[in-house]
């Protein structure tokens, strides 16, 4: 069964260690071992404690108690059993045990059951004497004399009465929080008694009251109350909605008392509000995650929910209970208490190392192992003894709580043939010869050479920031996690262990990890430097590298053209589109094909753009062996300039691959959702581009290439011309005039064009440098250099997630 039976077994070896000193003198609870003072404090009338005869300085019961947890002790050490001195505390005249106030007058209440009340501070209010009433009162029938106790604070609450709050009420309130806490009324849960126990919650803007009481077995209607409670809500949360104030209450309550509703059967909540069991009821209802996860949390208790009126709600007063000076600070409710998963398991706080992983192959379990074992280094597993300088590293361990392995393990990273030093400034080199030399001041207390005085002041300020034990250098923390201090032949293996076995994480999580237990001046620098030169994760690296954005001159209108083809479902054999866009105008030139090759492409470049165009200077294509075979003769008849694009580098093809998914949407829509006629409606999508008016432009394609706007059938239906309708036909030569007068305003159009054009081009680059200025590198590669080289096709496959992004590395040969 593993450890499923480790506490009672660990119980009952207590329990028979002890067993002569039970129960005159303790009764142990699993560890925990109380033992009782003397029946008297031996003081006389006159205040005199009675001394004992061998020494007067030394009195009876103390030398008594003494006694007899001497025998307590010598019991447990005899078995081979040890108490931890940190944890014990002698000569307590109060203690609490498993929820008993235990002192010499005999068990009182749990002054935290009732802090609450107990603090509650002078009214100043009449809400507040209402709530401080209300609270006292469900516990009336155990105070003698409430009505009596009770008038000068009732007295305010009569119609009529002005508001003094003065000595009389003052002294009635107090009068009234003693009498609660020395009632009958007041009574630790009994887990044996099948009554029922109330946890009754109410809520408020102010606060979460809360009131835990068991119900008596004779009599349900009596209770006996166990804790008062109040919860003050920041500001954040007395903002919140009713319902949502109600849910947050019956979250915060059960989480304060979780401890003592640990093993209640018939666990009864009280509510004045319905609609908590219809939130309940409903989770996924619930209009936020937050509310989700406190109704998950509500949901881990069993309890049956029962609703009570708002007028006889017993948290009613604490709920609007304010702050009162001296409460205790509000524990977080996402506060995770459980100390077993803190420390990951507690195995290895209890098994040795075992032999084979103390050689050169390190884990993190070895750098981390917590070794648990007695004084005289023998383990408790019943293994194998270690040899002496390992025995030497499980005391030490067993000391720090976390080390490494022992001197002589460490000795054994022997670093691998061609290890590569890691890199160090001389800042670095300077701030490991102080520590050389605080380590040797800590020793020797002798003043290092070559100080002077201010200096010598200095280095001993520093200094006090470490402190020396078992031959190791420790650098202090505030908070008891003293750091070990890493020599640099020792920091190669810390890194290796804390970031290649353990994920191969990244810069913080490594860096987290190391400064948890260890410390040396240069840590962040030379974790940045191992995470940075791991090939591992330089390969599997998801950073996509970009290179500085370069503005283009744009060319002449026709000059040059990008082109790309995009493959279309079929329609009347259609499965092809290339198109072909102008890098000033966007004016799109397209053909539809039944099949993609180097002729069908090579015929569509001739017609539609050297023989339309003229002026056809350079193309840009993708590395597609159709676009290779197509453009090799036509750059040779024509004087081509042909410009292919690296795969590495799609984005220098964007002009025209950026619009294929808009031009996929207008055909998409013009064929009413039928993707089977798109090649019917071709001709339409293209002609609503070209007429389309382009922001960096300002005008539309169509415009640039012909200086006039296109005439549209609405242009035509409402006649927004504003020139009158000829009244007989035009001649050719008047034609050509009208044509010849547009003409001459093209030229200027097209100038203003390129410069709105370049100047949309560097707006377009600045703002790409400010949105990547962390991806963007300009490398400046020598002959030799080590390089990675990115993957793209491994990127876009869906099945090769595993595949690293980077393949190299690669020697630069040019």
């Amino acid at each position: 069964m593993g450890w499923s039976n480790s506490v009672p077994i660990f119980h009952d070896d207590t329990t028979y260690i002890l067993r002569p000193e039970i129960p005159h003198i303790t009764i142990p609870y699993i560890d925990d071992v109380p033992c009782k003072g003397p029946e008297s404090d031996y003081r006389d009338e006159g205040g005199t404690y009675e001394t004992i005869a061998a020494n007067p300085g030394i009195r009876r019961f103390v030398w008594e108690h003494f006694a007899n947890i001497n025998r307590v002790v010598q019991r447990m050490k005899y078995a081979g059993g040890t108490f931890s001195g940190t944890k014990s505390i002698l000569c307590a005249r109060e203690i609490m045990v498993v929820g008993h106030r235990c002192t010499p007058e005999g068990r009182l209440p749990d002054e935290s059951r009732v802090a609450a009340i107990k603090k509650w501070g002078p009214c100043r209010n009449l809400s507040e004497v209402r709530a401080f009433l209300g609270t006292i009162g469900v516990a009336r029938i155990f105070i003698r004399n409430f009505a009596k106790r009770a008038h000068p604070l009732v007295q305010l609450t009569r119609k009529g009465v002005p508001f003094e709050f003065g000595e009389a009420q003052l002294k009635a309130m107090e009068d009234l929080k003693q009498a609660l806490l020395k009632s009958p009324a007041l009574r630790a849960i009994n887990y044996e008694s099948p009554a029922p126990v109330i946890l009754a919650v109410d809520t408020s803007y102010i606060a979460v009251g809360y009131h835990l009481a068991q119900c008596d077995e004779q009599k349900p209607q009596i209770r006996y109350y166990s804790r008062f409670g109040s919860i003050t809500l920041n500001e954040r949360e007395s903002r919140f909605s009713q319902p949502k104030l109600e849910l947050y209450g019956l979250f915060r309550a059960p989480q304060a008392t979780k401890l003592y509703l640990i093993g209640i059967r018939n666990l009864v909540v009280e509510v004045d509000a319905r609609l908590i069991k219809g939130m309940l009821n409903n989770p996924d209802l619930a209009p936020s995650a937050s509310m989700n996860r406190w109704i998950l949390a509500i949901l881990t208790f069993h309890f049956r929910l029962v609703h009570v009126p708002g007028t006889s709600h017993g948290p009613d007063g604490l709920s609007r209970r304010p702050a009162q000076p001296g409460d205790d600070p509000a524990e977080d409710p996402d506060e995770f208490e459980d100390w077993i998963d803190r420390v990951h398991g507690f195995l290895h706080m209890i098994l040795p190392l075992p032999a084979p992983w103390r050689r050169r192959e390190r884990d993190p379990v070895q750098m981390l192992a917590l070794a648990d074992a007695t004084e005289d280094g023998h383990n408790f597993s019943g293994g194998e003894e270690d040899d002496e300088e390992d025995e030497r590293a499980t005391r030490a361990a067993n000391r720090s709580a976390i080390r490494i392995a022992s001197e002589t393990e460490a000795a054994n990273f022997a670093e691998p043939e061609g290890e590569v030093a890691m890199p160090y400034s001389k800042q670095a080199k300077k701030a490991d010869e102080r520590l050389r030399n605080v380590e040797a001041w800590l020793r020797t207390l002798t003043h290092p050479e070559g100080l002077s005085n201010t200096e010598y002041a200095t280095f001993v300020r520093y200094a006090q920031n470490f402190f020396s034990d078992d031959r190791k250098l420790w650098q202090k923390s505030t908070d008891g996690a003293h750091k070990l201090v890493i020599w640099p032949e020792k920091r190669l293996d810390i890194l290796r262990a804390a970031h290649d076995h353990l994920g191969h994480r990244g810069q913080y999580a490594t860096s987290q990890f190391v400064s948890e237990w260890f410390w040396w001046p240069t840590m962040q620098e030379d974790v940045a430097w191992y995470v940075r030169t791991c090939h591992l994760c330089q390969v599997r690296q998801h950073r996509k590298v970009l290179i500085p954005p370069t503005v283009a001159l744009p060319g002449g209108l026709g000059m040059r053209w990008y082109i790309d083809s995009m493959k279309m479902p079929a329609s009347n054999g259609y499965r092809i589109i290339v198109v072909a866009r102008c890098s000033v105008s966007a004016w799109p030139e397209w053909r539809m094909l039944r099949s993609e090759n180097d002729r069908t492409l090579g015929d569509f470049i001739f017609q539609d753009l050297i023989c339309c165009w003229g002026s056809l200077v350079e193309l840009i294509t993708d590395n597609g062996s159709a676009f290779l075979s197509a453009v090799r003769d036509l750059e040779k008849r024509f004087n081509l300039h042909h410009i292919k694009i690296s795969p590495y580098n799609s984005k220098a093809n964007g002009i025209v691959e950026r619009l294929h998914f808009n031009t996929r949407q207008v055909l998409f829509k013009a064929a009413e959702s039928d993707q089977k006629r798109w090649s019917q409606v071709a001709h339409y999508a293209f002609w609503a581009e070209r007429v389309t008016v382009r922001k960096r432009m300002g005008c539309s394609p169509y415009f640039t290439v012909t200086g006039c706007h296109p005439v549209l059938p609405m242009d035509i239906a409402e006649a927004t011309y504003l020139s009158p309708p000829p009244t007989s036909l035009l001649s050719s030569g008047e034609l050509i005039a009208w044509r010849a007068i547009e003409l001459q305003k093209q030229h200027d159009q097209l100038s203003l064009l390129k410069s709105r054009v370049y100047r949309a081009r560097i707006e377009a680059a600045k703002k790409f440098e400010c949105d990547h200025p962390a991806t963007i590198r300009n490398f400046d590669f020598k002959p030799g250099s080590l390089v990675l080289m990115r993957h793209t096709q491994i990127e876009k496959s869906l099945n090769r997630k595993m595949r690293p992004r980077y393949t190299g590395p690669l020697i630069i040969v040019s």
